[in-house]
């Protein structure tokens, strides 16, 4: 059965270190010095933005060390080199890359269809722009839409209504395929959008009986541990925290 993913996404494109020749890995370091980096990344990438314009020349410099495409596809679960630099990818694509592994031998293929959800301003534009390169040009899946939302700004005045257009428009999405298996990536973005999305996946489960899939992997575990929490009626609700640093675990089925 085909996947609806929907990603709310942030700004972590910022801070990644997948950038080669930009932007330094995470790999090996601690916590503290892990701050260190982020916060030179995002100078380092807000400095290459302000003279590069275009999103595409960002996502150009994919590190092709990080074996993307490996992580996707039916039968391709993540190998071990993915997994040791997922602290390096954008939060949104380390999470599908994480899910993808733990969905084991059906993945994430081109046949699933990703919508990536973001604030309506430059920062947001750009940022998705460069995830959704990355995604369709080194993962080979297909971002059917980006859906930009107003008023995500909390110091606007206007955030309550942003969130309130966020619920709307992921109810239309999920009304275009209502066969599919559903997913929420909520691992991007601010908090407030995952508590709303939360709260609108219970909703879907006591309103219209349909299973629902939620989806956030930890940064503190250094992007190692994903939090998969399937609501259904009834019997059918489980939750499950999977290291994914070990060995390939199958998660829930399609």
């Amino acid at each position: 059965m085909p996947l609806t993913i929907i990603t709310t996404c942030g700004t972590s494109v910022l801070a990644a270190g997948c950038w080669k020749g930009l932007t330094t890995s995470y790999l090996g370091c601690g916590r503290d010095e892990q701050k260190k980096i982020q916060g030179d990344n995002e100078e380092k990438v807000r400095a290459f933005r302000s003279e590069n314009l275009s999103p595409d020349l960002l996502a150009a410099t994919f590190d092709h060390g990080i074996p993307l495409a490996t992580a996707f596809g039916t039968g391709k679960p993540a190998g071990p080199v993915l997994v040791d630099r997922l602290r390096d990818l954008p939060a949104e694509i380390a999470t599908l890359a994480a899910l993808a592994y733990d969905l084991g031998k059906h993945g994430i293929a081109r046949d699933d269809r990703l919508f990536l959800l973001h604030a309506n301003n430059d920062e947001g534009d750009y940022c998705v722009c460069v995830l959704k390169k990355v995604l369709e040009d080194k993962a080979s899946l297909k971002v059917v839409r980006l859906e930009p939302i107003e008023h995500l700004d909390p110091d606007g005045g206007m955030f309550s209504a942003g969130i309130l257009q966020l619920r709307e428009r992921c109810r239309a999405i999920v009304k275009e395929r209502p066969e599919d298996s559903l997913y929420f990536n909520l691992t991007g973005g601010y908090k407030a959008m995952g508590i709303a999305l939360g709260a609108l996946c219970h909703e879907m489960v006591e309103k219209e009986k349909r299973d629902v899939h939620a989806v956030y992997l930890h940064e503190t575990a250094t992007y190692r541990n994903l939090s998969h929490i399937q609501i259904g009626s009834g019997a059918n609700q489980q939750g499950t925290d999977r290291d994914i640093g070990g060995l390939p675990i199958p998660g829930p089925t399609r």
